[in-house]
């Protein structure tokens, strides 16, 4: 009859084909999803490329300012992507480029020289030794050597620039306290001019040992926002016979010696420097030219000495003050004590005032009665300046 057993087998057979036709559905899917992830990866990484290529032109437009290449632009990366942030060595700055560059500053003149001199004083008269730093350094950054017309004749400020700043650090350090053993300090300045200011601004304790000359006045810093007036003293044809009466008193030799005028607490007075055998400054005496400051007051010997007076939470920079003169000589009264700038000098010649510290009391009183003035010691007595220390 009917082969059931066959039948049976068709049966199975004719259902499992449809089963055999979904698996090769679900393979051909994975294929094509496969194929559509690889595809975006790829799309992705050409997209990052792109990016990057434009964000290292947009570097370089910004970077590449003088011609400083990226190694990047001959070393290929991932994709031949380049780095913009790996820069080849700068070349470096040779003697022959810093010797070009200071060929190619403007040269000074005497008008530069005369200008530069101003200023620096401008700036000591008023004590202000960070701006005159500042000034300085602008210069030496700004000018080369002198002009050629005037090489033999004119200072080359260019390489004085950078001693008279030393200069001016020194004196910023002494005026602040800022250093110990300040006497050595003020031993070494290039420049006359700053250490007489420097002189002038230092507190009492600072510069109470700086002076060669011991008679020399070692008075209080002017107020702060005063000014000192500054104006060199010309020696004229004394120069040589000055050195010469200083020698004597030291036992040294020196080159040069340089003196300023000025006033401080409104007494005039008169700052003398010297110069060592190795072109160096050092302070060598102040003289009273107003006859109204003490000397048994303003001296080392009393300054140190009243030490032992002082309280012990005061130094003699807190202590002693310098009062203002009352009033100056009129030049109608005394007209032989201006100079012909009209600048006050004194009764005493500068020769005479500078001799033996043992006789130089007796010769200015000896100068001043020739002359017909009053003896200034008499005034001196019934007029000290100073405070008596704080109990």
């Amino acid at each position: 009859m009917f082969d059931t057993d066959n039948e049976q087998k068709r049966v199975e057979l004719h259902e499992e084909s449809p089963n055999a036709g979904s698996e090769n559905a679900h393979f051909f899917r994975r294929i094509v999803l496969l194929g559509v992830v690889v595809g975006v990866l790829i799309a992705a990484l050409v997209l990052a490329a792109a990016y990057l290529s434009m964000r290292e032109s947009r570097q370089v437009g910004v970077i590449d300012d003088g011609g400083i290449s990226s190694s990047s632009e001959n070393d290929g990366g991932l994709l031949g992507l380049q780095n913009p942030g790996s820069l080849t060595d700068i070349e470096p700055t040779t003697a022959e480029d810093l010797q070009d560059e200071f060929n190619s500053r403007p040269k000074t003149t005497p008008s530069d020289a005369a200008s530069f001199e101003r200023a620096i004083t401008g700036y000591l008269t008023l004590g202000d030794f960070e701006g005159l730093d500042n000034y300085l350094k602008e210069q030496e950054q700004s000018y080369g050597g002198p002009s050629e017309e005037y090489a033999e004749s004119e200072e080359d400020y260019s390489s004085l620039f950078p001693l008279w700043r030393a200069d001016t650090q020194t004196a910023m350090n002494l005026i602040g306290k800022k250093v110990d053993n300040p006497e050595l300090y003020f031993q070494n300045f290039s420049n006359p001019e700053i250490l007489a200011a420097t002189i002038a601004w230092a507190p009492l304790s600072t510069k109470v040992d700086a002076f060669l000359d011991y008679s020399a006045l070692i008075l209080p810093p002017p107020s702060t926002g005063d000014n000192l007036h500054i104006k060199e003293y010309d020696y004229g044809d004394k120069v040589n016979e000055v050195l010469t009466e200083i020698s004597k008193m030291t036992g040294a030799q020196y080159l040069d010696v340089k003196s300023y005028d000025m006033e401080v607490q409104g007494h005039p007075i008169r700052v003398t420097v010297v110069m060592n055998a190795i072109g160096y400054y050092s302070p060598w005496t102040v003289q009273d030219l107003g006859g109204g400051i003490n000397p048994s007051i303003w001296n080392k010997t009393s300054l140190k000495g009243s030490g032992a007076d002082i309280n012990y939470r005061h130094d003699i920079d807190g202590v002693y003050f310098l009062s203002p003169p009352d009033e100056l000589p009129s030049k109608e009264d005394h007209p032989d004590w201006f100079d012909e700038f009209g600048i006050y000098i004194g009764p005493v010649g500068v020769v005479e005032s500078i001799e033996d510290p043992q006789t130089s009391e007796s010769a200015a009183v000896a100068e001043v009665d020739t002359e017909g003035g009053e003896d200034p010691t008499e005034e001196d007595a019934s007029g000290a300046e100073g405070s008596a220390p704080e109990s």
